[in-house]
């Protein structure tokens, strides 16, 4: 009798959400939120891509280079790009080509290096970051392009081994 009434308390949680909540957007009502919202969507003719090295060697520089395309009909900014900490626990920046303007620590954990840089309409441009190994180890971490104000990104990964 205990089991059933186990198994059915154990259902009901599983079925009710176990105590989660779920926020759900209503979108037929206009708020600040939806406006929030609705301005910080990615376009799609405008994407991003890093390209990082599997493998590099204690003590030598290496480049992981960002590569924007702007496919829309407007010019847009690249505002920054965010490198998670824990990917340069063991990697520092040397340089970056163009020159990053400032950078500091977020709240989220990441290293933003601000750009301010022009993207053209219909062009690519490619922000190289030239690192170093100074640590031996496995470092991965997020490596976010962000655009307009900042607050419209393309999240990436990397990943570099360091021998």
């Amino acid at each position: 009798m205990y089991k059933k009434v186990f198994l059915g308390v154990l259902c009901s949680l599983v079925f009710m959400g176990a105590g989660c909540s779920t926020a759900y957007f209503n979108r037929e009502t206009t708020t600040d939120d939806e406006e929030y919202v609705s301005d910080y969507i990615m376009p799609e003719e405008l994407s991003a891509r890093v390209d990082a090295p599997l493998h590099a060697t204690l003590g030598e520089s290496f480049e992981v280079i960002a590569t924007i395309v702007n496919g829309s009909d407007e010019d847009q900014l690249l505002h920054s790009i965010d490198v998670d900490s824990a990917y340069l626990d063991g990697i520092a920046v040397v340089s970056t080509s163009p020159s990053f303007a400032d950078n500091f620590l977020l709240d989220d954990g990441t290293i933003t290096h601000f750009f301010t840089t022009n993207v053209p309409a219909g062009e690519t441009v490619a922000i190289t970051f030239t690192l170093e190994g100074v640590t031996v180890g496995d470092f991965k971490g997020d490596f976010d392009v962000c655009f307009d104000d900042g607050f419209t990104c393309q999240f990436l990964q990397v990943r570099t081994v360091i021998e």
